[in-house]
């Protein structure tokens, strides 16, 4: 069988590119059956798989950076492309406009965050994803998603069959967990200058969004004492309403306790969960919540939002808080700060929450999506379903 697949990730590797690299390579380990990859992506791409006997790379000339060429392949080119190499079955794993498709094809949705966060993009970008997304849904032979949470909002909002989505959550790497302790310092190259001690945000840093200021708003609630222990560190790129919160900082006046990393390298992750104090992540809304699991996987205690699949990501490991109640959010601080304990528990529940989110398990999920579509009276895809993800 001969799949082609999108390999466009945006302008940085964040999770999206996380996701598609990590399904691939799983799914190359497992690959029993001898399917050929295609991916097709940028000259300038930061996707690090290895061409083999089953993956090819193809890749086209139109920068990462260029969101109007890119789209522009997508709609007319691509299909083109899965036309030209006799695909068998299409995956795009990133936001697109499916007017065109030359095989049938499976789309992840990660989300439905335009739906649900007014502001989160620029007006135009907000348009487009409003009226790219539920056509793509529609036009799609199979959906896969992030968490139950976006499935429930993908059949609600979008009047989608719910035999068409399956759920998939994103995994974490069992080599990469730790018993316990600090994590010890990365190679040179990717090693962060870090306060001794910190909480921790990482993600898009914006708001309301993903509400980057509430880590503001929790620490001017500390006692003094803490507040003097304390830093705040942002690690992320500023997204929309950026500004807010540096007004905010400079309005408390902390701009000395608070420390904007810009966007970091997965190399540099270990060091950066594994020594905070605390990890907050106090999105309004989220398809999944990766950084929730990585959190936990590299031994931080964490504090999240109780909405959307943060529940999910969270499980029973962290501390779930409505994402504007900032005394709570103050008080769980403390809390973990103070009563070592108790931030063991949270450290040790966490390791083995996400110890059941795997690649592998996820990638097992694909092969028997895939499979559907390897007969010849099951080319919609609507054959079966898929077992739930445990």
């Amino acid at each position: 069988m001969r799949i082609a697949v999108s390999g466009y990730i945006g302008p940085r590797k964040t999770g999206i590119g996380v996701v598609t690299e990590n399904i691939l390579k799983s799914l190359l380990t497992m690959n029993t059956n001898g399917d050929d990859f295609i991916i097709f992506c940028n000259s300038d791409t930061e996707l690090s798989l290895e061409p083999n006997e089953h993956l090819k790379i193809i890749p086209y000339f139109v920068s990462k950076n260029s969101s109007l060429g890119n789209l522009f392949w997508m709609l007319f080119i691509y299909p083109l492309r899965c036309m030209q190499i006799r695909a068998d079955l299409s995956i795009i794993p990133n936001v697109t406009c499916l007017l065109f498709k030359s095989c049938p094809t499976i789309v992840i949705i990660h989300d439905l965050i335009e739906f649900k966060v007014p502001k989160k993009f620029s007006r135009l970008r907000m348009l487009y994803r409003r009226l790219a997304v539920p056509l793509t849904a529609r036009r799609s032979n199979r959906i896969v998603t992030d968490s139950w949470s976006s499935k429930h909002d993908i059949v609600n909002e979008l009047g989608i069959a719910e035999e068409k989505v399956d759920v998939i959550y994103p995994g974490v790497r069992p080599d990469n967990l730790r018993n316990a302790g600090q994590i010890s310092a990365p190679p040179t190259a990717a090693r962060i200058p870090l306060p001794e001690e910190y909480l921790l945000y990482l993600g898009t840093i914006d708001h309301p969004g993903k509400n980057g200021i509430a880590l503001i708003k929790a620490y001017e609630r500390l006692t003094p004492e803490l507040k003097e222990r304390l830093h705040v560190v942002y690690a992320g790129k500023p997204g929309p309403g950026f500004e807010h919160i540096e007004q905010e900082i400079q309005r408390c006046g902390i701009q000395d306790r608070v420390t904007f990393l810009g966007f970091v390298s997965e190399e540099s992750l270990p060091q950066l969960y594994g020594n905070c104090k605390v990890f907050i992540f106090p999105s309004r809304y989220e398809g999944f919540g990766l950084p929730v699991v990585e959190a936990m996987q590299w031994g931080a205690p964490v504090i999240t939002a109780r909405n959307s699949s943060l529940i999910e990501a969270a499980g029973d490991a962290g501390i779930l808080l409505d994402a504007d109640d900032f005394d709570s959010m103050a008080a769980a601080i403390e809390r973990i700060c103070r009563d070592a304990s108790y931030r063991s528990d949270l450290i040790a529940r966490g390791r083995q929450h996400a110890a059941r989110f795997s690649w592998d398990a996820g990638a097992r999920q694909w092969m028997q999506l895939i499979e559907l579509f390897r007969r010849p009276d099951s080319k919609s895809g609507h054959s079966g379903n898929l077992g739930r993800n445990q």
